[in-house]
């Protein structure tokens, strides 16, 4: 039988599951493979004038003019559009134009000339795009901008707007007549922006009226600590006119923004189902109230003296204080801290919304105590969970496992616990018996102490967990690293500890045997290596996991050049 009788839905899912290298070959076997393969091949492009491995300037020239003269049909298949850096530096517009010549062509024209030629023409014609992705550079000519905006303006199908970086360099070029998004992420906000860019950002949202992510990102990591007109998720609702009604938001992205939510977002945010945090969400310092001494002085080791000491410590107390111990915690010490987001998330909980995917930096008393006020929870996203004394992090690690994770196992369907130094959020016993009652969950990333007594057991484990969840497609295992090495993230000991620990993990991961494959996970990550399931050799139902080289890395490409040649 000729696969080219096969149904046509049948030829598309067989063809839709291969890579993009292979759907080029595909292409060119004939009509009916080029039609299967072109909205796969040509869904997503990214219009950048920076040469990469797969695409060359010269490329980017000749299917930018394809567009703009229609002698091409990716256009029409076009969803997802990326816009990055149009102008090539001097030094890659003469490695372009000796390529040229060498060759046998001749880049006629300058670069200006030919965007001025093409770029608006060829915008035009990708009039199916739904996302854009526009990457403002400080090297692209003025007159590009309002162009390229009044392009996304009279897109009829455009629901989500990503725009990033310089915002400064938009000059009087007005957003605010992009309209009817379903989502907006702006991200690199600065301090000299404060009044041109917000103003034209509510423009945005006012004319959105089924609006339902928002995302906003502060190219300042302490932006939070200004005080103020400091820049809050409440400057964009106050600014709305009080007449118009309420947003649907359903996800809030901040980073770096604080929240500290009045009675006028909260009106927005009555249907909030997804929020990620990066920073406190009130915009303070990663530490509880309290006195600034006190809270130094909690019997912990990092003081400058003691680090003095630690240079002069021999091989056996540096090995000896590597495991880590956990240490006694003052209960009523913590608790009568108060955490510095209390009021953000006490308002979340009297305003009735219960999250159903929750992702946090900044993981405190406060945080936990409005995961537990209810059930239902989907997914759950604890990354670099961390603070400067190991008491606390170890006590709000347990009041997660005691009274936080408890309510929402039924529910949970993904999971990540990852902390980077060893404390209670690392796997133990106990918590893998809380794990195992997760019975939805799809993917689960969780933090390992490979240095600990025992730790190939609870490593095997913890893929024996695995095999008992029916619907998990991913399983990711990070490492904890000692807290000796604290600071020492860029340095020596870091690497050496994780180079130790990958040696470990290599050597541990093809013991573990499964009988099953079809009952198994087929690739697993951890420490940052990739092991895929395979027979085991001289055995006829055996299965283990072997570690996968990473191929060869490629520079970042995001669809241009697909299809030449």
């Amino acid at each position: 039988m000729n696969i080219l009788q096969l149904p046509p839905e049948v030829l598309y899912t067989i063809v839709a599951g291969q890579s993009r290298k292979k759907l080029k070959v595909l292409r060119q076997v004939c009509r009916i493979f080029n039609q299967l393969v072109e909205p796969l091949l040509f869904s997503t492009i990214t219009l950048t004038a920076m040469p990469t491995r797969n695409a060359t300037l010269a490329s980017f020239y000749n299917f930018l003019e394809s567009l703009a003269n229609g002698t091409t049909n990716a256009g029409a298949h076009v969803r997802s559009l990326s816009v990055n850096r149009l102008t090539p530096t001097p030094h890659e517009l003469a490695e372009a134009v000796t390529e040229a010549k060498a060759d046998g062509k001749d880049l006629k024209g300058s670069h200006d000339e030919k965007m001025k030629d093409w770029l608006l023409l060829a915008l035009g014609s990708l009039k199916g795009v739904r996302s854009v992705s526009w990457i403002l550079d400080r090297s692209d000519p003025p007159w590009m901008r309002p162009g390229i905006i009044q392009y996304f303006a009279n897109l009829p199908k455009l629901e989500e707007l990503y725009i990033k970086r310089d915002f400064e360099i938009l000059g009087d070029t007005r957003l605010g007549v992009i309209s009817n998004l379903k989502k907006l992420r702006i991200e690199g906000i600065s301090e000299t922006i404060r009044g041109s860019l917000l103003d034209q950002a509510v423009s945005i949202i006012s004319n959105s009226p089924h609006l339902t992510s928002l995302s906003v990102s502060d190219i300042d990591d302490d932006a939070g600590s200004r005080e103020g007109d400091g820049l809050t998720f409440n400057s964009f609702f106050d600014r709305l006119p009080a007449s118009s009604p309420p947003l649907r938001l359903t996800e809030v992205i901040s980073q770096h923004i604080p929240l500290r939510l009045n009675a006028v977002a909260l009106r927005h945010l009555k249907e909030l189902k997804s929020l990620k945090l990066e920073g406190n969400p009130d915009g303070e310092p990663d530490d509880v109230e309290g006195n600034e001494e006190e809270d130094w002085n909690m019997n912990w080791d990092e003081d400058e003296d003691e680090e003095e000491e630690e240079e002069e410590e021999d091989e056996e107390d540096r090995a000896a204080r590597l495991t880590w111990q956990p240490q006694p915690v003052l209960v009523g010490e913590i608790q009568n801290r108060r955490p510095k987001s209390t009021a953000f998330w006490n308002k979340l909980q009297l305003s009735g919304i219960q999250l159903e995917k929750i992702d946090l930096e900044v993981v405190d008393h406060a945080a936990l105590g409005y995961l537990s006020s209810y059930c239902g929870l989907r997914a759950l996203h604890f990354r670099e969970i961390g603070a400067s004394r190991a008491m606390l992090v170890n006590h709000i690690a347990t009041m997660f496992y005691t009274e936080v994770l408890p309510k929402h196992v039924e529910t949970l369907e993904e999971l990540t616990l990852v902390s980077s130094y060893v404390s209670a959020w690392s796997v133990d016993t106990q918590n893998l018996e809380l794990f195992s009652q997760c019975k939805n969950l799809k993917t689960l990333h969780v933090c390992w102490k490979p240095g600990a007594a025992g730790s190939v057991e609870t490593f095997y484990s913890i893929l024996d967990l695995s095999k008992t969840f029916p619907h998990l497609r991913s399983l990711s295992i990070s490492f904890a690293y000692p807290r000796s090495i604290r600071g020492a993230r860029c340095g020596n000991p870091y690497y050496s500890c994780q180079r130790v620990y990958r040696t470990k993990v290599k050597k541990i991961f093809p013991e573990y045997e499964h009988v099953d494959a079809t009952k198994n996970l087929y690739k697993v990550k951890a420490g940052g290596l990739e092991f895929k399931l395979r027979p085991s050799e001289g055995s006829d139902s055996g299965y283990r996991y072997q570690f996968s080289p990473p191929k060869p890395g490629k520079k970042g490409f995001g669809g241009l050049g697909l299809g030449f040649g």
